[in-house]
């Protein structure tokens, strides 16, 4: 897949800080357009951090540093606006509305000026790519397997037609099989040239799909380039893959 040569998202030398604790280190990232790219690192690592502050939400609070997207400063913008300008994010945890219906859960993604023919054939679309989906729409999404609420709000955030999406640690909590599911749910979006960046701890699944990763050691970037680049590392190597 040919990708832009001109950075989608950069984030460029951001510290964060949780108070008076700094979280992250002069991070810096760029994403393509059509590229995905992986933020891989342990727990604690900062991960999540640095997906926060792209997004806009607080805290984390940004002492330094700057992020751009499609050219625009959106450092100091409020998530909804950063919403506005195509990026959906899919946090931690697969957060679904319950007591709706998964059809519910998919409509909350439909823009508020988009008419009717032109939801349906969003719906339709959403469908094609996640048939369990048109299954289960009458089905509560309380009653959904973790697998399943993935699935979901991978949709919910599709039927918004982002420019990116950016996730958050989409096989924790999964058991293998719905993991490898998963990551295959994530490599058929990729196939679409819709740009991802995403985070996870799984460096094995996640470098499988990635076309470039980011390794992150508390808050800061020690490793950065193609999966086969920065697993061919003999420290990364025993470091993280205990070879």
């Amino acid at each position: 897949m040919l990708f832009s040569n001109e950075a989608l998202l950069k984030v460029d030398k951001v510290n964060a800080f949780y108070g008076e604790i700094r979280v992250l280190w002069d991070v810096s990232i760029e994403v393509r357009k059509g590229e995905l790219v992986s933020i891989l690192g342990s727990n604690g690592a900062g991960k999540s951090t640095l997906l926060q502050a792209i997004i806009g939400v607080r805290p984390p609070i940004l002492k330094s540093g700057s992020i751009t997207f499609s050219g625009k400063d959106i450092t100091k913008l409020p998530a909804w606006d950063i919403k506005k300008e195509g990026i959906s994010f899919i946090p931690e945890g697969r957060g679904v509305f319950s007591s709706m219906s998964v059809l519910e859960n998919l409509l909350l993604g439909v823009g508020v000026n988009s008419k009717k023919e032109e939801a349906n054939e969003l719906l339709e679309q959403v469908y094609e790519m996640f048939p369990r989906l048109r299954e289960m729409k009458n089905r509560k999404a309380g009653t959904l397997s973790g697998g399943e609420r993935q699935m979901l709000v991978l949709g919910r955030s599709l039927i918004a037609i982002p420019s990116m999406i950016i996730i958050d640690e989409p096989s924790l909590g999964l058991d293998p099989k719905t993991v490898t599911r998963v990551y295959q749910i994530v490599r058929d979006i990729h196939v679409r040239e819709i740009t991802t960046l995403m985070s996870d701890q799984n460096i094995f699944y996640a470098s499988e799909i990635a076309d470039r990763i980011y390794l992150l050691e508390s808050g800061r970037i020690v490793a950065e380039g193609t999966p086969k680049e920065v697993l061919g590392r003999e420290d990364i190597k025993k470091r993280y893959l205990g070879l």
